[in-house]
Protein backbone atom coordinates (compact mmCIF):
# COMPACT_ATOMS: atom_id res chain seq x y z
CA UNK A 1 0.00 0.00 0.00
CA UNK A 2 1.24 3.46 -0.70
CA UNK A 3 -0.43 6.82 0.38
CA UNK A 4 1.02 9.66 -0.79
CA UNK A 5 0.57 13.03 0.74
CA UNK A 6 2.84 15.60 -1.27
CA UNK A 7 4.09 19.10 -1.20
CA UNK A 8 5.98 21.05 -3.63
CA UNK A 9 9.53 22.62 -3.15
CA UNK A 10 12.73 22.86 -4.68
CA UNK A 11 13.37 19.53 -4.30
CA UNK A 12 10.22 18.13 -5.04
CA UNK A 13 9.50 17.20 -1.19
CA UNK A 14 6.65 14.55 -0.86
CA UNK A 15 4.99 12.41 2.25
CA UNK A 16 4.81 8.71 1.77
CA UNK A 17 3.32 6.58 4.26
CA UNK A 18 3.88 3.44 3.49
CA UNK A 19 3.01 1.45 6.90
CA UNK A 20 -0.35 0.57 7.42
CA UNK A 21 -0.02 1.63 11.22
CA UNK A 22 1.07 4.78 10.85
CA UNK A 23 -2.25 5.33 8.31
CA UNK A 24 -3.93 3.80 11.06
CA UNK A 25 -2.76 6.22 13.54
CA UNK A 26 -3.19 9.13 10.92
CA UNK A 27 -6.80 7.91 10.85
CA UNK A 28 -7.48 7.95 14.34
CA UNK A 29 -5.79 11.15 14.91
CA UNK A 30 -7.57 13.32 12.22
CA UNK A 31 -11.57 14.63 13.25
CA UNK A 32 -11.09 18.51 12.19
CA UNK A 33 -10.34 19.37 8.44
CA UNK A 34 -7.47 21.93 9.97
CA UNK A 35 -5.79 18.94 11.11
CA UNK A 36 -5.31 17.36 7.51
CA UNK A 37 -3.04 19.85 5.69
CA UNK A 38 -0.25 21.80 8.04
CA UNK A 39 1.38 24.19 5.04
CA UNK A 40 -1.54 23.64 2.19
CA UNK A 41 -0.25 26.30 -0.10
CA UNK A 42 2.40 23.73 -0.58
CA UNK A 43 -0.11 20.91 -1.12
CA UNK A 44 -0.08 18.94 -4.76
CA UNK A 45 -1.44 15.78 -4.29
CA UNK A 46 -3.69 13.50 -1.91
CA UNK A 47 -4.39 9.98 -3.08
CA UNK A 48 -5.21 6.83 -1.66
CA UNK A 49 -8.24 4.81 -1.22
CA UNK A 50 -6.77 2.61 1.18
CA UNK A 51 -7.10 5.95 3.39
CA UNK A 52 -10.45 7.26 4.99
CA UNK A 53 -10.80 9.72 7.82
CA UNK A 54 -14.15 8.16 9.82
CA UNK A 55 -14.15 11.14 12.56
CA UNK A 56 -14.16 13.92 9.87
CA UNK A 57 -17.57 15.22 9.95
CA UNK A 58 -16.58 18.96 7.70
CA UNK A 59 -14.35 19.81 5.41
CA UNK A 60 -15.54 23.13 4.06
CA UNK A 61 -12.77 25.47 3.03
CA UNK A 62 -10.31 23.07 4.21
CA UNK A 63 -8.48 23.04 0.66
CA UNK A 64 -9.63 26.66 -0.44
CA UNK A 65 -6.70 28.90 -1.91
CA UNK A 66 -4.28 25.35 -2.37
CA UNK A 67 -2.35 26.41 -5.72
CA UNK A 68 -0.90 24.01 -6.55
CA UNK A 69 -3.13 20.96 -5.43
CA UNK A 70 -3.69 19.03 -8.65
CA UNK A 71 -5.32 15.72 -7.30
CA UNK A 72 -7.63 14.52 -4.71
CA UNK A 73 -8.27 10.82 -4.37
CA UNK A 74 -9.25 9.59 -0.54
CA UNK A 75 -12.09 8.59 1.46
CA UNK A 76 -14.28 10.45 3.98
CA UNK A 77 -16.95 8.75 4.60
CA UNK A 78 -18.55 10.76 7.46
CA UNK A 79 -18.27 14.05 6.34
CA UNK A 80 -21.82 15.73 5.54
CA UNK A 81 -20.36 19.12 4.44
CA UNK A 82 -17.86 20.05 1.94
CA UNK A 83 -18.85 23.89 1.12
CA UNK A 84 -15.78 25.40 -0.48
CA UNK A 85 -13.68 22.39 0.11
CA UNK A 86 -11.25 23.27 -3.19
CA UNK A 87 -12.80 26.53 -3.90
CA UNK A 88 -9.63 28.69 -6.26
CA UNK A 89 -7.87 25.85 -6.30
CA UNK A 90 -6.61 26.74 -10.38
CA UNK A 91 -4.71 23.40 -10.97
CA UNK A 92 -7.10 21.02 -9.70
CA UNK A 93 -7.46 18.49 -12.48
CA UNK A 94 -8.96 15.21 -10.67
CA UNK A 95 -11.46 14.65 -8.12
CA UNK A 96 -12.44 11.64 -7.07
CA UNK A 97 -13.57 10.24 -3.49
CA UNK A 98 -15.79 8.57 -1.55
CA UNK A 99 -18.26 11.25 0.35
CA UNK A 100 -21.41 8.69 1.00
CA UNK A 101 -23.23 11.09 3.97
CA UNK A 102 -21.92 14.87 2.07
CA UNK A 103 -25.58 16.56 2.01
CA UNK A 104 -23.77 20.29 1.01
CA UNK A 105 -21.51 20.89 -1.25
CA UNK A 106 -22.13 24.03 -2.35
CA UNK A 107 -19.03 26.25 -4.14
CA UNK A 108 -17.07 23.00 -3.60
CA UNK A 109 -15.15 24.09 -6.85
CA UNK A 110 -15.76 27.27 -7.16
CA UNK A 111 -12.83 28.94 -9.33
CA UNK A 112 -11.41 25.71 -9.91
CA UNK A 113 -10.46 26.42 -14.15
CA UNK A 114 -8.71 23.51 -14.24
CA UNK A 115 -10.83 20.46 -12.97
CA UNK A 116 -11.68 17.84 -15.33
CA UNK A 117 -12.65 15.08 -13.75
CA UNK A 118 -15.24 14.34 -10.68
CA UNK A 119 -16.31 10.89 -9.60
CA UNK A 120 -17.70 10.20 -6.68
CA UNK A 121 -21.11 8.65 -5.13
CA UNK A 122 -23.39 11.38 -3.16
CA UNK A 123 -26.45 9.47 -2.34
CA UNK A 124 -27.23 12.64 0.35
CA UNK A 125 -26.69 15.35 -1.23
CA UNK A 126 -29.26 18.04 -1.51
CA UNK A 127 -27.66 21.02 -1.84
CA UNK A 128 -25.08 21.59 -4.46
CA UNK A 129 -25.35 25.50 -5.51
CA UNK A 130 -22.53 26.73 -7.72
CA UNK A 131 -20.86 23.72 -7.16
CA UNK A 132 -18.42 24.25 -10.36
CA UNK A 133 -18.83 27.38 -10.90
CA UNK A 134 -16.26 28.79 -13.04
CA UNK A 135 -14.98 25.32 -13.79
CA UNK A 136 -14.69 25.43 -17.79
CA UNK A 137 -12.88 22.43 -18.32
CA UNK A 138 -14.45 19.84 -16.63
CA UNK A 139 -15.33 17.13 -19.11
CA UNK A 140 -16.01 13.85 -16.89
CA UNK A 141 -18.41 13.95 -14.41
CA UNK A 142 -19.32 10.62 -12.53
CA UNK A 143 -21.93 10.97 -9.34
CA UNK A 144 -25.05 9.21 -8.24
CA UNK A 145 -27.02 12.30 -6.74
CA UNK A 146 -30.70 10.93 -5.62
CA UNK A 147 -31.46 13.40 -3.14
CA UNK A 148 -30.32 16.32 -4.88
CA UNK A 149 -33.13 19.05 -4.74
CA UNK A 150 -31.21 22.50 -4.94
CA UNK A 151 -28.86 22.80 -8.08
CA UNK A 152 -28.98 26.07 -8.40
CA UNK A 153 -26.21 27.22 -10.96
CA UNK A 154 -24.15 24.36 -10.49
CA UNK A 155 -22.80 24.07 -13.73
CA UNK A 156 -22.55 27.84 -14.23
CA UNK A 157 -19.24 29.59 -16.10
Amino acid sequence: MKVILSKSGKKGKHIAINELNEVNKLKRSISNSTDIVNAKTDLEKIAGQEITFPNLTDTSYSFANCPNLTTFNISIPNVTSTSGMFENCPNLTVFSAEIPSVTSTSNMFNGCAELESFTTDMPLVISASNMFYNCYNLKTFIADCPSLTTADSMFYN
